[in-house]
């Protein structure tokens, strides 16, 4: 008897903190209460609930848990279940999104080097983060916090290309995923026939005209911005849009008349300012140590970790491990060999996003992909000597193929055929060296020895710092900016390769790579569908020169350390670190909307430009248009904004005035100084 009542007892306590998570046609149910979720995927809980979300979203990224065969790494910026505890803490909810496939501009969509035994190793991944999930009773039937969970990504859009093995694998995920018996429902983005229970989502910019086949699944978007109307007994929540890029319209909802503009969008857009590091007693130019990459074994000796008769596909012998492999044989030549005429170059078909070449330890150049075609030939001239020769490449990758149908065939590194051409008189003689025995490793000794860890007892030399010189390791030291504004540093003047600081990667880097100078225009319409090539700025510019380091990289006291690896030759005196605030903040909102500016909990210092009518223009270039209110919306803004962190402001003819725009959509554009 006191048993039954401990076990009554325990069912009782367990039911009070259980949350019930369901759905109905019209939305995802909470304790049987419809509710609209906001979710996002943000770096600050605190930033992300106080700008109205509902949820944190996170993949699980099955490569990087899962690096080598069944030896699992969940420590450090990888500990999933600490990452989960904290949304509980912030009284946010949770997206599971295991995938284990996730379509991220992720490496290999987090595959690894597990694409070959796909089914058997995706099972024992997914039941591993569900039951660790599960001890912690982090589900919102155990208790909250994950709400939704989600198998496989993206499949539908692929899924004819593999026929009826396709069909059936999207009917095993849903199987093994409910059988896993998490008490949430499963979600699959793009999955028009996702088998029951499983709720099909959206991803994609257009999701407005969304249909899930079952009419007890509700409209989700996991990945969109979209225009739609919701509402409960209590109210609605409304979000009207146009889809005609050229014609305004009018909306008469709940008795009130909206005019939407054509490809009605509101934007809000913040400008960045970047300050010096002004750290005490920091000086304004870096002074960095150095050494070389060493590369003996490789260059003279051609020694490697395996050997083959044939050129292998860098996915297969690098297994995910690293953006480099070493492609290594040797060549002899008899002193009379007809091979060693005057002219001699050797020809390399790659597939190889970079390449290197090296000949007897000398270097004879390099070539990458350009313009999306990964398919290209390196050709120089040699010179080769009589007796053995060492031919070592180095292919690189910049991350691998991650979406389409049979996104895994796609070759990476030197596929071949690779050639040595010889000419002798009016004679050109041509060796294949597709078949020779060539000798792989993955990686590079720098690596492998771990200098960018900043307790690294290698030698570096302060003597004669090399510029612009390949495979060259640089190091220096220098102060944490002061304040708490967030860190950059920009890498503009280096080649391509990699950077730390204080053992921490912040991201590979190519600032030599530049982007086509043509394709960019001063002025720019957003209007209608998007399309990659769309209102495209930095024509001509590196992608990317400036790389975030986040404070909790710093030592606010002493020393911090920054280490380079520079793989085609740059100026690591023009490095530097600056921090950046919000210098403005910009709106361009439609009248009848309610809006909030935010210097990013920094008081408003003016307004610098501000007009209500048909102002044209961007952030920072804004200028009035043909109509304008009477009301002088500088002055208006100016009494209700400056001096506030946050300012809410009611884009409405009440405030502004009612300008003559003949009809056309009255707007507000505003431009604070922060």
């Amino acid at each position: 008897m006191v048993s039954l009542r401990f076990i009554l007892c325990f069912l009782l306590v367990s039911s009070v903190y259980a949350t019930i998570i369901s759905h109905d046609g019209r939305a995802i149910t909470i304790n049987g209460h419809r509710r609209v979720l906001l979710s996002d995927v943000v770096g600050s809980y605190q930033k992300g609930k106080e700008g109205g979300l509902d949820a944190i979203e996170t993949y699980v990224f099955w490569n990087a848990h899962e690096p080598t065969h069944r030896q699992y790494d969940f420590s450090g910026k990888l500990d999933l279940i600490r990452f989960l505890k904290t949304i509980q803490d912030e009284g946010l909810y949770g997206v599971l999104r295991i995938g284990p496939y996730a379509c991220a501009e992720w490496n290999y969509g987090c595959y690894g080097f597990l694409f070959n035994v796909l089914i058997d190793e995706m099972q024992n991944f997914t039941t591993m983060i569900i039951d660790m999930a599960k001890k912690e009773k982090l589900f919102a039937s155990q208790g909250d916090p994950i709400i939704l969970a989600q198998i496989e990504n993206e499949y539908g859009n692929l899924m004819g290309s593999y026929g009826e093995s396709g069909k059936k694998y999207i009917k095993w995920c849903a199987n093994m995923a409910q059988s896993l018996d998490v008490g949430v429902p499963w979600i699959m983005c793009q999955q028009n026939d996702a088998p029951q229970p499983m709720l099909n989502t959206c991803n994609g910019f257009y999701c407005d005209n969304f249909e899930p086949k079952n009419p007890n699944t509700p409209k989700m978007w996991t990945e969109n911005w979209t225009a739609t109307i919701y509402r409960t007994e209590e109210g609605s929540s409304c979000f009207l849009g146009n889809g005609n890029k050229n014609l305004d319209c009018t909306i008469n909802f709940q008795g009130e008349s909206y005019v939407v503009a054509a490809w009605y969008i509101t934007t809000q857009t913040s400008m960045l300012v970047k300050k010096p590091n002004e750290a005490e007693d920091d000086p304004s130019t870096l002074k960095f140590s150095w050494r070389p990459e060493n590369m003996d074994n490789f260059l003279l000796k051609g020694k490697g970790e395996s050997t083959n008769r044939q050129l292998f596909d860098q996915k297969l012998v690098s297994n995910d491990q690293s953006d480099y492999l070493w492609y290594m044989t040797t060549v002899k030549f008899k002193k009379r060999d007809p091979f060693l005429g005057k002219s001699m170059s050797l020809r390399v078909n790659s597939t190889a996003h970079v390449l290197h070449a090296f000949v007897n330890g000398r270097y004879i150049g390099n070539q990458h992909a350009e313009n999306g075609n990964f398919h290209y030939v390196f050709e120089k001239e040699v010179k080769f000597k009589p007796g053995r020769n060492v031919i070592s490449l180095l292919s690189i990758t910049v991350g691998l193929a991650n979406y389409g149908a049979f996104f895994e065939s796609q070759p990476a590194g030197i596929t071949g055929p690779i050639f040595i051409i010889g000419g002798n008189g009016d004679e050109t003689i041509v060796k294949d060296l597709s078949a020779h025995k060539w000798s792989y490793k993955t990686g590079l000794n720098g690596f492998e020895n771990q200098l960018f860890r900043t307790e690294s007892v290698s030698k570096w030399s302060v003597e004669s710092v090399p510029f612009n010189r390949t495979m060259t390791w640089y190091k220096s030291t220098f102060k944490a900016p002061l304040g708490n504004d967030p860190v950059v540093v920009d890498l503009l003047g280096l080649g391509k390769g990699t950077a730390w600081v204080n053992g921490n990667n912040i991201g590979r880097y190519w600032p030599a790579f530049i982007s086509n100078k043509n394709g960019c225009s001063a002025t720019c319409n957003y209007r209608g569908a998007y399309h990659s090539e769309k209102c495209q700025t930095n024509c001509g510019e590196p992608t990317q020169r400036w790389y975030h380091v986040p404070r909790s990289f710093l030592n606010t006291e002493g020393d911090n350390t920054i280490v380079l690896f520079e793989e085609m030759g740059g100026n690591p005196s023009l490095v530097n670190f600056k921090t950046t605030r919000v210098g403005s903040v910009c709106a361009n909102v439609y009248e009848k909307n309610n809006i909030q500016l935010s210097c990013d909990r920094k008081p408003i210092s003016a307004i610098k430009f501000a007009s209500f009518g048909n102002p044209q223009g961007n952030c920072g270039s804004f200028e009035k248009g043909s109509c304008e209110a009477s009301n002088n919306a500088v002055d208006i803004l100016t009494q209700l904004c400056v001096g506030k962190e946050i300012c809410s402001i009611d884009v409405s003819t009440e405030k502004f005035g009612a300008p003559d725009c003949r009809g056309s959509a009255r707007k507000l554009a505003v431009e604070a100084i922060c």
